[in-house]
């Protein structure tokens, strides 16, 4: 029998959100209330869909990261939800592309 699966090849980054307690006017700071971590990017969106969509079905990653904090955490999750990693290319040069996301929410308002 032939094995099938599905490839999923493009960017890979780690979300990094900061809740804030309010948004902040021109000139003005504000509070990061929390600071939280998502994986991002084509890559791990849709493979962990596919995964989750069909278990059964082998879905492997490619790519790039960065060995750091970043990557590992990304890696990590892929493997958790059944993506072949073997794939992914593990670097050491710090060019781990991550995202930078604010979210309001009114449960740490001040």
């Amino acid at each position: 029998m032939e094995k099938k699966g599905i490839a999923v090849a493009g960017s890979i980054l780690a979300d990094v959100i900061n809740t804030v307690s309010k948004y902040p006017k021109e000139g003005e700071l504000t509070q990061i209330c929390k600071v939280t971590r998502a994986v991002g990017g084509c890559v791990p969106n849709v493979a962990i869909d596919l995964k989750r969509l069909c278990p059964d079905l082998d879905v492997m990653a490619a790519g790039r990261i960065s060995n750091d904090d970043n990557g590992k955490y990304v890696l990590d999750i892929l493997c958790k939800n059944g993506v072949n990693t073997d794939n992914i290319t593990i670097t050491d040069d710090n060019k781990n592309i991550r995202s930078l996301a604010v979210l309001f929410s009114t449960l740490y308002q001040l």
